[in-house]
């Protein structure tokens, strides 16, 4: 259960770091941080991928550090472990979750409605 409970922090940090890095993913539909505003044009997409990234790498520390209480749990009957585990689990969606509305402000202080920087002298 350790095992399952740290996949999430692990697959967070390898996606965050995919995305920090990565400049070649175009706009689509299928894969990244897909909402209207990163959206609109290249450089809206571009910035939410690397700025989702990091956030998602920030996550995945805060994730790893939420599994440490399964050492508590060692030696215990399963249903204990298995609560415990899906009590870890259903936490770590928490700081998950909370990387949207950061982005999106983000994007919001970063460019204009219609999808421009805010500051012209990128």
């Amino acid at each position: 259960m350790t095992g399952c409970s740290m996949l999430i922090p692990v697959l967070l940090y390898r996606f965050g770091k995919f995305f920090e890095n990565d400049d070649s993913i175009d706009i689509n539909y299928a894969f990244g941080y897909r909402t209207g505003r990163s959206m609109q044009n290249q450089d809206t997409w571009r910035f939410a991928q690397k700025y989702w990234g990091i956030l998602r790498k920030k996550t995945a520390v805060v994730c790893l550090v939420m599994v440490i209480p399964m050492m508590l749990v060692y030696g215990k009957s399963a249903d204990t472990v298995g609560t415990a585990g899906g009590i870890i689990c259903m936490m770590q969606l928490i700081p998950m979750v909370a990387t949207i509305p950061k982005t999106e402000k983000a994007l919001k202080e970063t460019f204009d409605d219609e999808g421009n920087f805010r500051n012209k002298n990128r």
